[in-house]
């Protein structure tokens, strides 16, 4: 299980399947009750892959579950429990129920806090979702309040280079622009990129959602030229790490479709917002914000050839 969670973490997502698929399909002992704990830790992190691999619903079927098994068990304040509501949280926010992604976050939060402490990793981490969650809702007043006490808070306690601390640097970035003050969100963009690269970190996972972050604010910039080359080093890295067939893939190619819009290129935008838009109306569902964005650019399309 240790040895998917860091596949997982790597980006190795076939890999991470293969292996909690095999250990969910063998049969234990029913009286071995170390064996029996070990399954629900499969099954815990087999609903994050399935996360990570955009079967959201899957996902979410597996952690209500194991959730009232957990509740059953220890109780709702327990590590187990709250890790699982952590990860519920997340399945609920990509499948854009907000409130309760924040309801739960909020809950996990509390509890970290009362069992781990306000520096905690885990506790840090949950907060870093509550920030991501109150963004997409366009709570941006209290995400800005929040974004700038956690950056404190990341930066005393493990560091400015650390892998959560970079994430929350993306975030506040993103949220700046979400506010109107992109100057400020390029250069956090940008000093982030150099915090990886000071890493040696120059493609996988961790980039991912700051490349398309960045392309799509030069994009909007105007900067088409650099918002190019950027979207392709994105689409080559998903690629490499995780196929053509990755819900972040679909996301991915439907905001360079809408950057291939805007520089005329038709021919080369149609089949990638077609395949954009089918990926994403199949993951989510067809009244999604997403899938309704994603309409919306071949609507652009059609008016445009």
């Amino acid at each position: 299980i240790g040895l998917a969670n860091a596949y997982i973490s790597a980006g190795r997502v076939e890999e991470a399947k293969t292996l909690l698929e095999k250990i969910l399909a063998t049969d234990y002992p029913q009286d071995n009750t170390d064996l029996a704990e070990a399954k629900l830790f499969a099954q815990n992190s087999y609903a994050l892959l399935l996360s990570k691999l955009g079967e959201f619903n899957k996902a979410k079927e597996i952690l209500e579950k194991l959730l009232k098994s957990r509740v059953a068990s220890y109780g709702i304040e327990h590590l187990q429990t709250l890790s699982v509501l952590n990860n519920l949280a997340t399945v609920e926010s990509n499948l854009g129920n907000l409130e309760n992604a924040q309801k739960i976050t909020e809950q996990t939060i509390a509890g970290r806090i009362a069992l781990l402490g306000e520096k905690h990793i885990s506790t840090l981490t949950s907060k870093a979702n509550l920030i991501s969650i109150l963004v997409t809702s366009e709570q941006l007043e209290s995400a800005d309040e929040k974004s700038k006490l956690l950056l404190i808070e990341l930066n005393e306690s493990i560091g400015p280079l650390h892998e959560r601390t970079l994430e929350v640097k993306n975030i506040r970035a993103y949220l700046l622009e979400d506010m109107g003050k992109t100057k400020e969100a390029e250069k956090l963009y940008r000093s982030t990129l150099a915090d990886y690269a000071e890493r040696g970190i120059f493609k996988g996972p961790e980039l991912f959602t700051l490349q398309n972050n960045l392309a799509m604010l030069l994009m909007n910039q105007g900067d088409l030229s650099e918002s190019n080359t950027i979207f392709s080093q994105l689409l080559d890295n998903v690629t490499e790490l995780l196929g053509q067939e990755h819900i972040y893939y679909a996301l991915f190619i439907g905001n360079y479709g809408e950057l291939l819009l805007k520089q005329k290129e038709y021919v080369k935008a149609k089949p990638l917002l077609q395949k954009s838009y089918e990926k994403i109306a199949a993951t989510f569902g067809e009244n999604h914000k997403r899938t309704l964005k994603a309409q919306k650019r071949l609507e652009e399309l059609a008016n445009s050839e």
